[in-house]
């Protein structure tokens, strides 16, 4: 079973991506993954351990490491796909527990188109809004607060934006990575998910079902103190819809390159 990675921006299609994927029966899809925690944590413990300061046994971690990753997922599939959106941040550790360059799948949209989707669940949930971690910062702030907190370094859809942009252009990875643009995802799903086949290195499923889609695996949002609905999805697959009040307002004030525009 080969194991490939998903990560991207939110609010970029990642999750009925998923759904769709999961339709294959060759294909396990952890969407709600603890795999990349469960890694920093191990590493983590070992290194601090006083009794593993020592060469031979610092090397005895890598294994340990490999172990982990190679026998998380349910192996009775010919891919596992585990997302995460901050794994291209780990490339560096990828590469000890692989014989070969991991492929990650990379959702991909305006960031602002991203800050403005997120912009109308507030408006649906603004109670829940204050829960979430970059918000602590932003209540009873205005919109273009909460975007700019969105959009830093900090936020959630800014790490997630530094995550691609160091592992495909400061690591210079993008070769082993397949950028997905939603846009094309939702307007042709053959079309891009023919792409994530040819890249997978398996046959195209024929048999996917636009119009029936469910989520891969059940999720509690506010478990992860985000809004109620922010993984729900809509089982005929169609575009969402586009905030161009906020996206104009937001172009005023923001600039983010979309630099995987040539890789789409």
């Amino acid at each position: 079973m080969e194991q490939v990675l998903l990560a991207g921006l939110p609010r970029s299609g990642s999750t009925v991506l998923c759904g769709l994927l999961s339709q294959n029966p060759e294909i396990n899809v952890t969407e709600a993954s603890t795999l990349l925690p469960l890694l920093m944590n191990v590493r983590e413990w070992w290194s601090n351990a006083p009794k593993n300061r020592v060469t031979e046994k610092q090397e005895k971690l890598t294994p340990i490491l490999k172990s982990i990753f190679e026998t998380y997922n349910d192996g009775n599939h010919t891919v596992s796909i585990d997302k995460d959106r901050n794994w291209p941040f780990y490339l560096d550790l990828l590469d000890t527990l692989t014989d070969k360059p991991t492929k990650i799948i990379c959702t991909v949209r305006p960031p602002l188109e991203c800050a403005a989707s997120f912009g109308r669940l507030y408006e649906k949930e603004p109670e829940t809004y204050t829960q979430m971690e970059e918000i602590t910062r932003t209540i009873g702030f205005t919109t273009l607060d909460r975007a700019k907190s969105m959009l830093s370094p900090e936020g959630s859809i800014g790490k997630a934006y530094s995550a691609l942009f160091e592992a495909s252009v400061v690591q210079n990875r993008h070769e082993n990575m397949l950028f997905l643009d939603y846009h094309k995802l939702c307007a042709n799903p053959q079309e891009q998910l023919a792409r994530i086949y040819k890249y997978l290195g398996i046959n195209l499923f024929k048999n996917h079902n636009f119009d029936k889609i469910t989520n891969a695996q059940e999720q509690n949002d506010l478990n992860y103190r985000s809004f109620s609905k922010t993984h729900q999805i809509e089982p005929k697959l169609r575009e969402g819809y586009r905030d161009l009040g906020r996206l104009n307002m937001f172009k005023n004030e923001f600039n983010c390159e979309e630099f995987w525009s040539s890789w789409i």
